[in-house]
């Protein structure tokens, strides 16, 4: 066993003390001379009111009249007695037995009480330093180092929250009354004395666990606690080797026992899980926790969201069992407006700018209608603090509701635009790329413009929609058209990969014990991965009549409530989205008819779609629209566009393009009888016109290039 520092100093001296007098041998009289000198051993006597001075002459006076027997002829190294021997043997066992590390000043002291012979414990005992005081003293030395390493080692790994709060570095907590009140009942039970929060992330966990310390500095039954914030990245900095970090968290966990009244809060508790665990052995950072959670010495406060509780801790029973679980749910609008305008003084002192109450109201509004993926009050105030960073690069000082739509359009990629502008330019705007679909695009549109207007059905998608039609009539453009002109993210899934039963795990994620179960972001389908990261989007399934029927099945949700769950319980919102189903069955028919409320079918009879879909599908549908074979003005729009793109894009590289009008009449002559729908005609196209005048490109130059028609064919003519 290693003295520590300050006793090798005092061993040190010691033997310049026996040096300095020439004695052959160092005795324990040098040594007690040593040890009472010490500032540490002076401290520490004080308690016991002794004349410590009287002790230094006496044994002074001995060291220098009473040792002129042990005065070395030769002037050699002092060497140590059997009494030194014994009192460093005495002290090594006894702090062996008490499991010490170190051998400290102290020790050798009361070690030195026992030497009965010794001249040194003659007068320490004489001058009142007996074992029994020397015995007390040191246990309340004890209890002060321990408490004051106890704090140190708190000080390293926590943030001290009683502290932030008296010093006023705390926001207030705003509402959630019901909540704290259960915390402080919680916390005064004899069991389960430990608070877990579980909600979604945003609603305001960390912020309420926070501020208790706030509101336990103002009231009397918690006064006298100190709560701690767990810094986790402290506790795992060289944590490498095995063992080291579990090490760590009990020292600590030991130490805030110590501490004696204190809450310690664990922000994303569920983190704790598998961490220490060794490959192939059981154990966590959590299986250190529970023993200690039993005595209500330790008393912890954690959060985590419902979906990490599921996972990490509701299957361990005795986890469970030491906490009182309490639900944070997502504030309502009127308290989020309570406490974004309680917090903008701050931002407003951050960016040294105003914020008006109508952008306040303009952020909770925006951010409440179109980011549903996200939580009540962070996703508003992430709004503001969003818009006062632009608004201070821009040295803008006053924040009004247009500046936050404005920004909220940049960072959320949704266009507000269409809200404000005549509802007539989606009409328009469709029929200039859509052609032969007039009546298709006014359903389309009426479906579109109840959502503008706010009078679609709450906690449904913009529209539900099935485009029935033959093949290149212009369903899958129209979705495009749609999805381009809302600036809606489009999701195209092909519904004829999808035809065998087990193919739903595409969409929502594959099942507990499948392979792809909880892989990475895989693991929550291809639908529920694109609505989080783009929740304004338009989904379309194309050709949904080829798919299996327990795959379609799993799209009555997303058309009735706007939602769609993963097979890891991970949810999407589709409240902001358009859903557009295709289908070329029936398509053949003309003889239109009306089912269900007033919803035209076209070419599909009610005995056909009853065997393609179930009727609790279809009265999910806000619209089943008939697209039509394209008429001659459809074919001949078409065409004069290709045309134009033959013109457009020559004109790059440049070349002068001149065809003959009757162009466009020629190619309409040649696909009229085929009934192969637009992508035939632009192929047509491509054939008769693109792919001839690029071939006489790639073997020479020429600048301008025109058409006649002659025996019955295209003849070009390049210069």
């Amino acid at each position: 066993m290693e003295p520590n520092q300050d006793l090798n100093k005092i061993i040190g001296n010691a033997f310049q003390t026996a040096i300095a007098k020439k004695h052959e041998y160092v005795t324990s009289e040098h040594l007690t001379l040593s040890l009472m000198s010490h500032e540490d051993v002076i401290r520490k006597l004080l308690p016991l009111e002794i004349n410590i001075e009287e002790i230094v002459t006496i044994i002074k006076q001995y060291i220098d009249n009473e040792m002129e027997n042990i005065v070395s002829k030769d002037g050699a190294k002092p060497r140590k007695t059997e009494a030194i021997d014994r009192i460093f043997n005495r002290a090594i066992t006894s702090n062996l037995f008490e499991s010490k590390e170190y051998l400290l000043p102290f020790d050798i002291l009361l070690s030195i009480l026992d030497e009965e012979e010794s001249y040194a414990s003659f007068v320490l005992n004489k001058c009142g330093v007996t074992k029994e005081k020397l015995e007390d003293v040191l246990e309340e030395s004890n209890q002060e180092d321990i408490h004051n390493r106890a704090c140190e080692l708190i000080k390293h790994f926590c943030t001290n929250l009683t502290e932030l709060a008296h010093d006023n570095k705390i926001q207030h907590i705003i509402g959630r009354k019901k909540e704290i009140e259960q915390i402080k009942k919680i916390f005064v039970r004899k069991n389960k004395a430990n608070v877990l929060l579980v909600g979604d992330a945003g609603v305001g966990k960390t912020a309420l666990a926070e501020g208790l310390a706030l509101n336990f500095i103002e009231d009397y039954n918690f006064k006298r606690y100190a709560m701690f914030s767990l810094r986790f990245t402290k506790l795992l900095a060289g944590t490498a080797h095995r063992g080291e970090f579990e090490d760590k968290f009990e020292q600590l966990l030991k130490a805030i026992r110590e501490y004696g009244n204190a809450i310690v809060f664990i922000d994303e508790i569920h983190n704790l899980h598998g961490l220490g665990q060794n490959a192939g052995q059981p154990g966590d950072a959590f299986d250190i926790l529970k023993p200690l959670l039993t005595d209500n010495k330790l008393k912890i406060i954690g959060t985590t969201t419902e979906s990490e509780y599921r996972r990490f801790i509701e299957d361990d029973d005795t986890l469970v069992r030491r906490f009182g679980k309490i639900s944070v749910k997502e504030p309502t609008i009127e308290h989020t407006k309570n406490i974004c305008l309680n917090l903008k003084q701050k931002y407003e002192k951050h960016y040294n700018l105003t914020y008006t109450n109508d952008a306040v109201e303009q952020a909770i509004a925006l951010s409440g209608r179109y980011q549903k993926n996200k939580a009540f009050p962070d996703k508003a105030l992430d709004v503001l603090d969003l818009v006062g960073a632009s608004a201070k690069l821009s040295n803008k000082r006053v924040i009004e509701a247009e500046d936050v739509e404005t920004e909220f359009e940049n960072i959320s990629g949704i266009n507000l635009d269409y809200i404000h502008k005549n509802t007539s330019y989606l009409e328009y705007e469709l029929k200039q790329n859509i052609f032969g679909q007039s009546e298709a695009i006014d359903k389309v549109c009426d479906q579109v413009y109840l959502s503008q207007a706010g009078l679609k059905l709450p906690n449904k998608p913009i529209a539900n929609f099935m485009f029935i039609g033959p093949t290149g009539c212009g369903k899958t453009e129209t979705a495009k058209e749609i999805a381009r002109l809302l600036n809606l993210e489009m999701l195209k899934v092909d519904m004829s990969e999808f035809r065998e039963p087990h193919t739903v795990s595409k969409l929502i994620g594959s099942p507990p014990g499948y392979v792809g179960y909880r892989d990475s972001q895989a693991g929550n389908g291809i639908i529920v991965n694109h609505l989080s990261e783009k929740p304004n989007s338009l989904l379309l399934f194309d050709e949904c009549e080829k798919a299996h029927p327990d795959v379609i099945l799993v799209l009555l949700q997303m058309m009735d409530e706007a939602r769609i769950t993963s097979s890891t319980f991970v949810s999407a919102d589709l409240q902001n989205s358009v859903i557009v189903l295709t289908t070329n069955a029936g398509s053949e028919k003309f003889n239109s008819e009306t089912i269900g409320f007033g919803k035209t079918t076209g070419g599909l009879s009610n005995s056909e779609i009853k065997k393609l879909f179930k009727p609790e599908f279809i009265a999910r549908v806000d619209e089943v629209i008939q697209f039509n074979h394209l008429n001659r003005d459809a074919l001949m729009s078409i065409i004069q566009r290709e045309i134009e793109n033959v013109y457009d894009g020559l004109g790059t590289v440049g070349v002068e393009a001149l065809f003959q009008p009757g162009l466009a009449e020629y190619i309409y002559n040649e696909v009229k009888d085929r009934n192969d729908g637009a992508r035939f005609v632009i192929n047509t196209v491509k054939q008769m016109v693109s792919k001839p005048i690029a071939r006489e490109k790639a073997r020479k130059a020429f600048h301008s290039v025109s058409s006649t028609i002659e025996n019955d064919s295209i003849v070009f003519e390049y210069k």
